[in-house]
């Protein structure tokens, strides 16, 4: 339960001026699932109700064409900082799956708090007289895709207009910021039917250099690439795995960027 009226910890918002609520995603080695890295750290009301047990972490799960939703709350308590393992039955999932990070209240009733300056509020929240209710959300990350980068970046198209083995990579800012990759119907069936060569593999990183060339040059001196999810996630990807991003200018490079993410596979067999 997201209440207007509350202050909310979180990256897109400016309601607290002390503590910040950072989380990292990664797959379960097995099974479906995600670990859920959650730390809130500051001098501040989420990290006191934290440390008093009155609050959680947590993470929403939810499959929009299941009409899905479930809030899993973790366990132990009274920490500000946790990893939790999500999981779920795959039969009761329709891709794709979202997953959310969150902080939430677990109050067996309503309590009153006066703000102050102890909360870690911008002041604009002084003296401002809050009800936190069971299952209010106080901090939350933004919604985290499944579904991998290339799938969620990349979508391929049969176009026959092209020659006969050749792509086009095209940005495409509807339902979201992707890339859709114009194929020549034989290649497009080949794509989507591949045997047993990496070949495929390798015609996806060459797509994905190509749409890291467009993000630079369409984002690469602005801030504007935050609007879109995928890009967001896809950054935070590139800064964990300590590679470049489309912010460092002309040192940018996309094609090393790119086969780094997905390193490029070949055989040695002498009839290739």
């Amino acid at each position: 339960m997201l209440n207007g009226n509350y202050p909310v910890l979180s990256q897109d918002r400016l309601d607290y001026v002390n503590g910040t609520y950072v989380t990292a995603i990664a797959r379960l080695p097995q099974g479906n699932g995600m670990a859920v890295r959650h730390a809130v750290d500051g001098s501040n009301l989420v990290v006191g109700l934290l440390e008093r047990g009155e609050a959680a972490f947590a993470t929403e799960v939810s499959s929009p064409y299941a009409t899905y939703r479930r809030i899993h709350i973790a366990e132990p308590r009274r920490e500000i900082t946790l990893t939790q393992e999500v999981t779920w039955e795959t039969e009761k999932i329709v891709p794709p799956v979202y997953v959310r990070p969150l902080v939430i209240s677990v109050l067996d009733k309503p309590i009153s708090v006066r703000l102050n300056g102890q909360h870690g509020v911008h002041d604009l929240w002084h003296d401002v007289e809050v009800s936190v209710a069971p299952g209010t959300i106080l901090a939350h990350d933004q919604f985290w895709r499944t579904s991998s980068t290339m799938e969620s970046l990349i979508r391929l198209a049969s176009n026959d207009e092209l020659s006969e083995g050749a792509y086009r990579v095209e940005m495409n800012t509807g339902e979201g910021l992707h890339f859709i990759v114009q194929m020549h119907p034989k290649l497009f069936w080949w794509m989507v039917n591949p045997d047993k060569t990496r070949h495929r593999d390798s015609i996806l990183t060459g797509c994905l250099s190509r749409a890291f060339e467009l993000i630079h040059a369409e984002f690469g001196d602005t801030d504007r690439w935050r609007e879109f999810p995928v890009l967001r996630a896809l950054h935070r990807r590139l800064v964990d795995d300590g590679l470049g991003t489309w912010e460092d200018g002309n040192s940018f490079n996309p094609d090393e960027v790119a086969s780094r993410l997905r390193p490029l596979s070949f055989t040695a067999n002498p009839d290739d």
